[in-house]
């Protein structure tokens, strides 16, 4: 009987220490980029801008595959701003003190004016964005990311690897798609 015992409490021992364990390995890697608006941007991080629809697959697939790799989500949530913005936006929202509007007459279904300012009158969807500290555009990459290239892009900005190597540089090493789809607003 005290046999019994002794592997009864030593089995729930074993259980308690690997639930434990597990547990402090599930807190310590985040499962989602930390997403901010506008009116809250860290002024010390560059910011990333993912300019998308909710109806757009492409952007649907880069958040399945590239926005939720732990690695991206780690290393971007420790380095970098994040913002999702829908370009179907209705309300207005003010940034750098200029308040910007839907505008229901841009495109078949509309598109904020602030989509348009932050993407340079790119139509392709997504669009991401990129920040510097002082929030001013220093790049609008359209289209789907791969998961490596996006981790590759993140890194070359918060790295300030952009001070040094020219962006058509960068960009030989990368494999950005150019897909042949309708996701455009036109």
């Amino acid at each position: 009987m005290i046999k019994k015992k002794h592997v009864l409490f030593f089995c729930t021992f074993l259980l308690l220490m690997f639930a434990q364990s597990s547990n402090l390995y599930a807190q310590k890697i985040p499962k989602n980029l930390k997403w901010t608006t506008f009116d809250k941007l860290s002024s010390k991080k560059m910011t990333v801008v993912l300019l998308y629809t909710v109806w757009d697959v492409s952007f649907n697939r880069m958040e399945r595959m590239a926005l939720s790799d732990p690695k991206i989500v780690k290393y971007g949530n420790k380095k970098l701003n994040f913002v999702r913005f829908d370009i179907e936006h209705k309300k207005p929202i003010t940034y750098q003190g200029v308040t910007y509007h839907f505008d229901a007459k841009d495109g078949n279904r509309g598109r904020h004016e602030l989509a348009k300012k932050l993407c340079n009158g790119e139509h392709s969807i997504p669009v991401v964005v990129i920040l510097n500290e002082e929030q001013e555009i220093t790049q609008a990459i359209p289209n789907y990311i791969e998961t490596k290239d996006f981790d590759a892009i993140i890194h070359y900005y918060a790295e300030d690897t952009y001070k040094k190597q020219p962006w058509e540089e960068f960009e030989k090493t990368l494999n950005l798609k150019k897909e042949d789809n309708d996701n455009g607003v036109d």
